[in-house]
């Protein structure tokens, strides 16, 4: 209790209103366009040749072609120090972002995102998914 009555001060304080749960998602659900962020991690299978992990590379750059792709961002996991929070057992991440869920969502149906899976997909065990309202 003490900790909560701190975080209502400490944000009158610094000018910001303090909303409760029920009222960030609704304002979550009321609010009009917003940003999609769509964050994917991919583990690819172990015993691939040095070529072969590089050429998964050509996966994004299939996916950045797609024209509702407003960003998008990928890279190998850092090699950053272990600690509770730290996940680093990924190969590879993608970071894209969209105008809305609409977007997101005609990516997810366009015939070239198929086709980066099907060419791809024969490289990775693992693939999960984290889509973000942004605002």
């Amino acid at each position: 209790m003490k900790r909560r009555k701190f975080v209502q001060t400490a944000a009158l304080a610094a000018g910001g209103a303090v909303l409760a749960p029920s009222d960030l998602i609704a304002n979550m659900n009321n609010s009009k366009q917003q940003n999609l962020l769509h964050y994917v991690l991919f583990w690819l299978k172990d015993g691939l040749s040095t070529a072969e992990i590089e050429s998964f590379k050509g996966f994004f750059e299939m996916l950045k072609k797609i024209e509702t792709v407003k960003s998008l961002q990928y890279g190998r996991a850092a090699n950053t120090p272990n600690r509770p929070v730290t996940d680093n057992s990924f190969s590879y991440s993608m970071t894209a972002i969209f105008d809305s869920v609409e977007t997101h969502n005609q990516y997810q149906d366009d015939k070239r995102h198929h086709a980066a899976i099907e060419k791809y997909s024969h490289l990775w065990t693992k693939v999960v998914v984290h889509d973000t309202l942004l605002g």
